[in-house]
Order: structure tokens, then sequence, then C-alpha cells
């Protein structure tokens, strides 16, 4: 297991079930840590726009997900139990006993995971574009049989554009291809096996005896993300909730002013 320094910046720790994780780091060891997970389909990159403003006052640590970026690919489903004991893997291999938690979409799931069942870990919990619970199994069982059949070129434009609102798509066109460029290179076995764990995973009964202060991002309009969104805040009793300007289900790279600005106010509040 490598020690990873802020001089170093990344390297690669082994998790509970021997898969390799990727791991980056920034700022100093001796400074709070905070701990971002990113979504399905996307890397550690993800959280480029926020960590840079923080690495003067806070250790940043992230790590590309199972199945995703430089880490491990094992083949089959995977569990929001696996994805969790990822997240705690690279706790310890940091020797970091709490930690501020920030999770996009599935990684807002693992991070839920995270302070359900490991409390004493979690400083604070930040859920962006998230929920405890999707359900429609058939829908993810047809759209893993079509990666397995396929590949990523099946879903990989079709995904970005349910993911980034029309404003984005068209003011930042750019973005929106590198988008899909790297979903188009995420590996089929990661993404299925991610597809499979937002098939099966329900936190539900988790959320009324959460702890760590808490919260959520969701996006701007009125849609059932936000509405989605708007719930889960409204569950968790130390919860707020904050919507950022515009829509889409990537709110850190939408809004990043906006979403930074909510982060940092978060960051910066005593803990109630």
């Amino acid at each position: 297991m490598p020690s990873l320094t802020s001089a170093e910046g990344f390297g690669f720790i082994e998790s509970h079930d021997g898969c390799r994780l990727h791991v980056v780091v920034g700022g100093s060891s001796g400074q709070p840590p905070i701990l971002f997970i990113n979504s399905i389909g996307l890397d550690h990159s993800m959280w480029d726009r926020q960590v840079g403003p923080l690495e003067n006052d806070w250790y940043t640590v992230r790590y590309d997900s199972r199945g995703h970026g430089r880490s491990g690919v094992p083949r089959g489903e995977y569990t929001i139990e696996m994805l969790g004991l990822d997240a705690l893997a690279v706790l310890d291999a940091l020797d970091i006993e709490r930690v501020v938690v920030v999770g996009s979409s599935i990684g807002g799931m693992t991070a839920l995971w995270l302070a359900a069942n490991h409390p004493k870990r979690v400083e604070k919990l930040v859920l962006a574009n998230c929920t405890a619970h999707i359900g429609k199994p058939a829908m993810w069982a047809e759209r893993i049989a079509q990666i397995q059949a396929g590949g990523m070129d099946t879903i990989a434009e079709a995904t970005a554009s349910r993911w980034l609102s029309d404003t984005f798509k068209t003011e930042r066109a750019e973005e929106a291809r590198r988008l899909v460029e790297q979903l188009r290179v995420t590996h089929p076995d990661g993404f299925a096996g991610m597809c499979a764990v937002l098939r099966d995973v329900d936190l539900r009964d988790s959320l009324p005896s959460l702890t760590a202060q808490t919260l959520v991002i969701g996006a701007g309009g009125s849609g059932p993300e936000t509405a989605a969104a708007a719930r889960l805040a409204d569950t968790i009793s130390s919860a707020e909730f904050v919507q950022v300007p515009h829509g889409g289900h990537l709110s850190n790279l939408e809004s990043p002013d906006a979403f930074n600005a909510a982060l940092n106010c978060f960051l910066t509040s005593d803990i109630s």
C-alpha cells in the first residue's frame, strides 16, 4: 500500500476485495480532510473545479470509483456496500479517522451508506443530485444488457443528453462533447456493475437515523430530480437543501460557482 503525499499527488491502494483504486490528493495532510466521490461514468476529474479553491485550507482526497478511470474493473455486479467499503479503504490508507464527504449521484449514495454505517467516520455530508432509492429494475436490466451487447457507444450520447441541460449543451458544447467522450471510454463492465447498484440500492430506512450535518444540493428548476433531492433533505433531520441556478444532473459541473459557494458556506459553518 503506497503512501500518498501532496508531493506525489496520486497513488494506488487496494480495497477490501483486492480492487485497485486510483487515489488523488491535494493540499497538506495536516489540514482538515475532505473526500470527493464521483458519479457513474466519470472519474475524479469531475471535481476539478471544486478542489482547486479548497487546497489552501483542506486536504482534498479523490479517487476513481471501481470500474472507472484508472481504478480496477472487477467483473460482475457491484453493491452499495462494496462502494462504501472502497471509500473506507481510501480513508484507512490515508490514516483519516473523520472526514467531510462530498458525493454526486451514485457517489452521493456511497456517501449516504458511509454516514449510515460508519457515522463516526463522517464529519459532514454533502449529497449532490442523488436520492436514497431509484428502483426501476426493468430499466436497469435493459441498460445493462445494452452495454453488454454493444459497449458504451450505445449509451454515451443519450446518457450525456439526459444529464445535461439544454443551455449547457448549447452554450458549452465543447464541455458537453468531452463528457460524452469520458462516458464512451468508461469500461463497459464498470458501468454495468454500477448500474446494478443503482437498480438495487435502497437506503431510505437509514435516513432518519443519520447524525452528520448534511447539505443536499439539487439542480435548478422544478423537475423530478430536484423534487427527489428536496424530499431527501426533508427526511434527514440535520439536512439543509440548496438549489443551484441551472438544471441538469451534474450541478457541480453546470453551476460550479453556485455549487462552490454553497459548499464553502457549509464547510465553514459550525456543526449544529
